[in-house]
């Protein structure tokens, strides 16, 4: 498992370096039906190289299977979208930590632990990603002005995306699921504190509708978005023509 993770290490902390068109997803998943955890790697480079020494690491990895090849967006969209199952009751949430492999390798222990509860839930999948923040998303706007977030290179470094979909089949079952990620996340939020390595943003895509997205912002830039919106939309047209999501 170490190997694993230090792979995904790795990975981060070269994104601010040589391989910035390097992007991964490491998940891991408890397969039921085998009463295992299974772990995959899902890796794209946006040049059309054979093999490119940024893949070397992840390539090494033992496997049971790879459709490493060079392909176009549409493809991997289609590839990717396999992995959406309909029809399924799902469940969001993220948190924001930097590289660290060691905390990687508590944070798969802490999910061994918590998947005990959910062994016996009918159609249970439950997974979590890995997925290192690329240069270009956390820093390098801020050689245009900056953005809302607001984060600085020195100061946040290589972070990485923590975050959850597990999937499941009846309602009964809502509340042994989510209490178990929750659980999961909190334990892994507290772990990466205690260790130096967490950081506050929140991917809004990734997350629960409970967290409160805006925390990591810079300070002052959620007014700041306030004041545009008043600007701009006085009347919250743009609001109502997108209900729900997260609002400033």
């Amino acid at each position: 498992m170490s190997h694993y993770t230090k792979v995904a290490e790795n990975i981060a902390l070269e994104s601010t370096g040589p391989a910035p068109a390097c992007q991964l997803w490491m998940s891991f998943a408890y397969m039921p039906r085998f009463d295992l955890v299974a772990g995959s790697a899902f890796i794209v480079h946006n040049a059309p190289t054979p093999n490119p020494s940024a893949f070397a690491e992840v390539i090494r990895l033992p496997s049971v299977q790879s459709t490493l090849r060079i392909a176009n967006i549409s493809t991997l969209v289609y590839e990717t979208n396999e992995w959406n199952l309909q029809g399924f009751r799902q469940y969001w949430h993220v948190v924001t930590i930097k590289a660290n492999a060691t905390l990687f390798d508590r944070i798969f222990d802490i999910f061994l632990e918590e998947v005990e509860a959910l062994k016996n839930v009918k159609d249970i999948l439950p997974s979590y990603v890995l997925q290192p923040m690329k240069h270009i998303m956390s820093v390098s706007s801020h050689k245009n002005g900056g953005n809302s977030v607001g984060m600085v290179e020195d100061a946040d470094g290589p972070l990485v995306m923590l975050s959850a979909s597990p999937i499941w089949s009846k309602k009964e079952d809502d509340e042994l699921v989510i209490g178990a990620f929750n659980r999961f996340f909190t334990r892994a939020e507290e772990l990466a504190k205690e260790m130096g390595a967490w950081h506050p943003f929140l991917y809004q895509n990734y997350a629960d509708g409970s967290q409160d997205v805006f925390r990591g912002y810079k300070e002052g830039n959620r007014e700041k978005l306030r004041a545009i919106k008043k600007a701009y939309d006085p009347a919250g047209v743009l609001e109502r023509l997108q209900p729900g999501y997260f609002n400033v």
